[in-house]
């Protein structure tokens, strides 16, 4: 639980009792149907909910999930399970407790996508997380854009567009992490733009098209970073090779003290599918980078609110 955007993972509330159940609400009716393609596994990601005195705010999924027949059988590129993840709608509900019991008052429904399955995300359902700040709920949207919420009616407030002077592929741009709000409102969030799964496998078939951190402040505006920018002296061009690792059939790695992993094509620096940027006490904010085609070359980095600060020594991401 982050509970603060230092991540300090506790709150001043004392718990119930695990045995005390408040109320069953059902947010994800698709569940059994997500479990079954994964011989009953639920490989989809949930945020935490979101509490603002006696109300609190989740996450509701609606519309359409298509289930393969027979389950699983989604890994050849079938129009089912994990690869229709766009026929989903997901939405922020506001609940308030009235007389011991949660009520609805409000859903929202976004436009957000998640990121298309292809052969690089494996069925792992990608996050769809809003975050309270500044009297206000703040939500992924298409395009790599950002939600406000009013937090009373459910109404919008404005669909911020962070990238309306770039040139984007808006249908292949996509809000990539959670939301974090640092101590002033400001947000911070990951994008990144893919090729058209059309043309190529957007994971291993062709570098990632753009790949972005997002600072909105709390007025609403935008301004955007690359990561290639944040990343000066890792490897750039789709062509150069990166360490890649040994084959599961020679473990123990390494399978002998002198052997080295034969290399694969880097990619250019993106953010870690579900990283959100972290912020510490002083303000900066902590990202973790890596290379599009090689998840063994990645960074910590960390960035002022306007300017990169230096990459930390490369480390291993997902």
């Amino acid at each position: 639980m982050g509970f603060s955007p230092q991540h300090g993972g506790d709150v001043p509330v004392a718990a119930q009792a695990l045995n005390t159940q408040l109320a069953d609400i059902v947010y994800d009716p698709f569940a059994v149907k997500e479990q079954a393609e994964f011989g009953g596994d639920l490989v989809a990601h949930y945020p935490s909910t979101l509490i603002d005195g006696n109300d609190f705010y989740i996450e509701m999924k609606t519309g359409t999930y298509v289930s393969c027949s027979p389950p699983g059988q989604w890994g050849n590129g079938a129009a089912c399970g994990p690869n229709t993840w766009n026929l989903m709608i997901w939405n922020v509900a506001r609940y308030n407790w009235q007389s011991g019991k949660p009520v609805q008052i409000w859903q929202f429904p976004s436009d957000w996508k998640p990121e298309p399955n292809g052969q690089g995300l494996g069925g792992w359902e990608p996050v769809f997380h809003p975050v309270l700040a500044n009297h206000a709920i703040y939500a992924p949207g298409a395009g790599g854009t950002l939600w406000k919420i009013d937090k009373t009616t459910g109404k919008s407030l404005a669909q911020i567009n962070p990238f309306s002077a770039l040139v984007v592929d808006s249908k292949n741009t996509f809000v990539a992490s959670p939301l974090t709000a640092d101590a002033d409102g400001n947000i911070f969030y990951n994008v990144i733009a893919l090729v058209d799964p059309a043309t190529a496998d957007p994971w291993f078939g062709a570098d990632v098209a753009g790949a972005w951190l997002v600072k909105v402040t709390a007025s609403g505006t935008a301004s955007v970073v690359t990561y290639a920018s944040l990343v000066p002296g890792a490897p750039t061009a789709s062509a150069t090779t990166c360490p890649g690792r040994f084959s599961s059939e020679a473990l123990p790695w390494p399978p002998t003290p002198t052997a080295v992993p034969t290399t694969q094509l880097c990619g250019s620096q993106r953010p870690g599918v579900n990283v959100g940027p972290a912020i510490a006490a002083d303000g900066t904010i902590y990202t973790v980078s890596r290379a599009h085609l090689d998840s063994r070359a990645g960074y910590l980095v960390a960035v002022n609110p306007t300017s990169p600060r230096n990459g930390r020594p490369p480390c291993s991401t997902a």
